[in-house]
């Protein structure tokens, strides 16, 4: 529903409660107007109670019968005022729930809408990754940060409006998930697989998991050896192996700093 479409339902809801405010005005007046006959009854009946011994019965019985009927049809409009009052109360509760409703909706469709406007598309190596410019931009002075920052140029494919970049797409997806959940992210335990995604994050300017991934594979190193060291004492040798994952300084990375 376009924010059009719910500012015109809300003025609808708003017409409503200004209809349902003049029918409740209207039945306090009516309420009042019953409250007036039922005076005019206790009048006659006092004129009826109180009327001269020279004056006929039949005058007396008329009064009577008058007072009665004023009194019955006052009663009946005293009830029919209450219970229209109580309905409009209740409709314009309605209403006002409705209209909050709406205005709920609003908002939910305008968040919805700004998500949309950040969604983007990333072809990485053939493979495609649905994720949004803030997920990405999280990373701080990142490859992604170049793209979506204003450094580069991002040109979008003409065909699906993906853009491209020229990495193997096997891992991104760890790439993703340490943006959207960072420390939590669950890694794989493949020592080829861990190598490859340090690799991935050196590239897309990631230290923190490229720092992350290290450590798990020089702890696997260091189970490895330990698991070995009986073995090699048993045979006399000597155990000095430095981890093949500890990370080398090759300086500042070519696409952005």
């Amino acid at each position: 529903m376009s924010d059009i479409d719910l500012d015109e339902a809300i003025k609808a809801v708003e017409l409503q409660v200004a209809t349902f405010d003049t029918a409740a005005a209207s039945a306090e007046r009516h309420s009042a107007v019953s409250r007036s006959e039922l005076l005019k009854f206790a009048d006659l009946t006092s004129k009826a109670m109180y009327a001269e011994d020279s004056k006929s019965m039949a005058e007396t019985h008329k009064l009577s019968e008058v007072a009665k009927g004023i009194a019955a049809a006052s009663l009946s409009l005293a009830n029919e005022a209450k219970a229209g009052l109580d309905q409009v109360r209740k409709a314009r509760e309605q209403v006002e729930a409705d209209r909050l409703e709406l205005e709920k909706l609003r908002e939910r469709t305008a968040v919805l809408e700004r998500a949309q406007a950040t969604k983007v598309t990333l072809n990485v190596g053939g493979q495609l990754f649905d994720t949004s410019i803030d997920t990405l931009r999280s990373a701080g002075d990142s490859f992604f940060a170049c793209l979506f920052g204003g450094k580069w140029v991002a040109k979008s494919d003409a065909h699906d409006g993906s853009i491209f970049i020229d990495r193997d797409g096997t891992h991104f997806r760890h790439i993703l998930n340490s943006l959207r959940d960072g420390d939590k992210t669950v890694l794989p335990n493949d020592a080829a697989t861990l190598s490859s995604i340090a690799a991935e994050a050196d590239f897309f300017g990631m230290p923190d998991l490229a720092t992350r991934v290290r450590n798990q594979l020089q702890q696997k190193d260091a189970d490895t050896l330990n698991s070995n060291a009986p073995d090699a004492a048993h045979h006399g040798w000597g155990v000095g192996v430095r981890s093949r994952y500890a990370r080398r300084d090759t300086g500042p990375l070519a696409w952005g700093r």
